[in-house]
């Protein structure tokens, strides 16, 4: 569970609780610049497949990450799509 993972981050490492979409978010500046220095998107999303499990829109999450993210020429707009599966607006539609 998520919410547990960013306790114990806090207990082990000092400070609150982050935000898990905050985290997300600092992460996605993180690999933007590796993307630059020509690391592949998928060695560092592949890892964020069950980052989400229990959350409406995870499923889609992965599947999108899963069928795009090992292609050439896969971007960090692969990475943001993905995650636009998790917001709430996404399951009203």
């Amino acid at each position: 569970n998520a919410a547990m993972l960013t306790e114990v981050d806090a207990r082990f490492f000092g400070g609150e609780p982050r935000d898990l979409d905050a985290a997300v978010e600092g992460y996605c500046a993180y690999v933007e610049r590796k993307l630059a220095e020509g690391v592949r998107l998928h060695s560092m999303t592949k890892h964020m497949l069950g980052l989400f499990n229990g959350r409406p829109g995870a499923r889609a999450f992965r599947r999108h990450l899963s069928e795009n993210a090992t292609r050439d020429d896969a971007g960090i707009a692969v990475l943001r799509d993905a995650l636009e599966f998790l917001k709430p607006e996404y399951e009203a539609a």
